[in-house]
């Protein structure tokens, strides 16, 4: 950061059935009926309470660019792999049902994405809860390679232009941009292999992946298999080819085993591998 880069934060919600009907108390989604209810929040609300506010005090600008999976989005009763939570609240307001996915294919439209900090998320995330599907598959391939061209542009989300662009009536230049993509799911992914190429594809761009995993009693193996600690992950190319990824880019954090501990033990998790994975690509 001394040397002027910036840090931007985009943040990708698990919107799957695994997770439990968003009605019934044992879903890691519930949400009371009644608003004055003293039960506390849900595992997906404390997680971004806790790790946003963590990560957000290295973001410049407190914009979030807020996207979901697996959630069923208007007749097709297929999860979407891929897509703006703000895009999919503003168009059920108004009344447009069409397809709100955000294709890999697609040119990322980063003003139907930004929220304004924790709160924005927060807000976002409830208007969207009560009103959706949750379904599946859960695919993180999708969410890894929108981010890897997110980070490849290093779009500064204030100016909306590439590093070194000039801007602004002075002409200012805008700085290097690093993305923390932050994934918060239950662990149960359904598109193993496709994620483990989507990570080696992206170990040039500027990005870090800190997944978070949600739930007491969730079987987090293939979060732990992604993180790779003390080894790489290995690309499937055509051919039998195959590449090995050149650097780490993931640090796993199950939320349980430091949800009850102090802020310091869980910011130390979360970045614990940050700085040496931007080190690495730098």
């Amino acid at each position: 950061l001394s040397a002027g880069w910036q840090i931007n934060l985009a943040v990708s919600i698990d919107f799957t059935g695994s997770n439990g009907n968003p009605r019934e108390p044992t879903s890691l989604h519930y949400i009371p009926a009644d608003s004055r209810s003293k039960k506390e929040p849900n595992h997906y609300i404390r997680a971004i309470m806790s790790v946003g506010d963590i990560l957000l005090e290295y973001d410049d600008d407190k914009l979030v660019p807020l996207y979901g999976f697996g959630a069923a989005l208007g007749s097709r009763g297929r999860g979407e792999d891929f897509f703006s939570v703000r895009e999919a609240n503003e168009r059920r307001i108004s009344g447009n049902q069409s397809r709100t996915l955000l294709g890999e294919q697609t040119t990322l439209n980063h003003e139907h994405a930004n929220v304004d900090g924790v709160q924005g998320i927060l807000n976002e995330y409830g208007s969207f809860l009560p009103t959706c599907e949750l379904s599946g598959p859960t695919n993180f391939a999708p969410t890894i390679r929108a981010a890897t061209r997110l980070a490849r542009q290093g779009v500064n989300f204030h100016s909306r232009q590439p590093p070194g662009v000039a801007f602004g009536d002075e002409g200012q230049i805008n700085p290097p941009v690093y993305t923390i993509l932050l994934i918060i799911t239950d662990g149960e992914i359904t598109d193993m292999r496709e994620t483990i190429d989507a990570l080696v594809e992206a170990d040039d761009a500027p990005l870090s992946i800190v997944i978070v995993g949600v739930g007491n009693n969730c079987d987090f193996e293939a979060m732990v298999e992604l993180d790779c600690d003390g080894s790489f992950l290995q690309h499937r190319f055509p051919a039998n080819k195959s590449r090995i990824s050149r650097r780490d880019l993931v640090q796993f954090v199950p939320f349980r085993d430091f949800e009850h501990k102090s802020r310091e033990s869980l910011a130390a998790e979360v970045l614990e591998e940050v700085p040496e994975q931007f080190e690495v690509f730098a």
